[in-house]
């Protein structure tokens, strides 16, 4: 599923022989992963991303912990490493290409996952569910272990088996659940990537990316908590790489 090409050439509105401003022209061109703009000129250039975002803003702060809710809406950076014996070894960049979360995985049976900010303090850690049949993991504090939230797979519906990570909300003490399309509603995106739907809110994109080097990029909304939109992309790939081979 390839993203379409398109082209658009923008001029301005109004020119005068007086004007020193040149005509700037803007080229929007849709690679694998993400939407890119670049707008050239005779006198200067630059690149922006992120011109259109595909996600919903959220009016309040949504998720387990405020502390990890950004204030707008950010596109993000993931990189797995691929020579990883656990398979949890993460590292999310920001626009700039600064660390905001990494995250340590043990090859051990609840396949422990630990994420890190950029001090290396522990935000959590993620392991199995042990004592079910269900596949699922859960996220816990990293300081007295209290579960914060689980990410599971919905079999409810063997034909649209998709991702549900379900939390206790900051902003409403209530029990929320987002809805990850991994193999239902692909058509709606244009094969572009996949959603992390909450409400019939967009609260997260992320892009098809690069499988093979498993460099993608994601939005996420303004409001959002990021660990929540990061553990369930680790689950997605937990499933994919390591239990549907091993014959689930």
């Amino acid at each position: 599923m390839c993203l379409s090409k398109s082209i658009f050439k923008l001029k301005s509105k109004s020119e005068t022989p007086q004007s020193s401003t040149s005509t700037s022209t803007a080229t929007y061109d849709e690679k694998h992963d993400h939407d890119k703009v670049s707008i050239k000129s005779s006198s200067s250039s630059s690149t922006m991303s992120n011109v259109s975002m595909n996600v919903d803003e959220l009016k309040v702060p949504t998720g387990h912990d405020s502390r990890y809710c950004l204030n707008d809406s950010m596109t993000l950076k993931i990189e797995k490493k691929i020579s990883s014996w656990s398979g949890g070894d993460y590292i999310f960049r920001d626009e700039n290409d600064n660390v905001l979360v990494k995250t340590v995985g043990k090859a051990n049976l609840k396949q422990e996952t630990t994420f890190f900010d950029p001090n290396d303090n522990e935000i959590l850690k993620l392991s199995i569910k042990m004592g079910t049949l269900s596949w699922a993991i859960i996220g816990t504090s990293p300081t007295n272990g209290e579960k914060l939230f689980e990410v599971r797979l919905d079999r409810k519906w063997r034909s649209k088996c998709n991702i549900l990570t379900e939390f206790n909300d900051i902003s409403t003490g209530q029990t929320q659940i987002a809805e990850y399309d991994t193999w239902k509603r692909l058509s709606s995106t244009n094969g572009k990537g996949k959603r992390l739907m909450l409400n019939n809110n967009c609260v997260a994109f992320v892009y098809k990316g690069d499988w093979l080097k498993k460099r993608r990029t994601v939005d996420i909304a303004a409001n959002m908590d990021y660990t929540l939109v990061m553990a369930t992309v680790i689950f997605f790939d937990l499933v994919m790489d390591q239990w549907i081979p091993a014959g689930f």
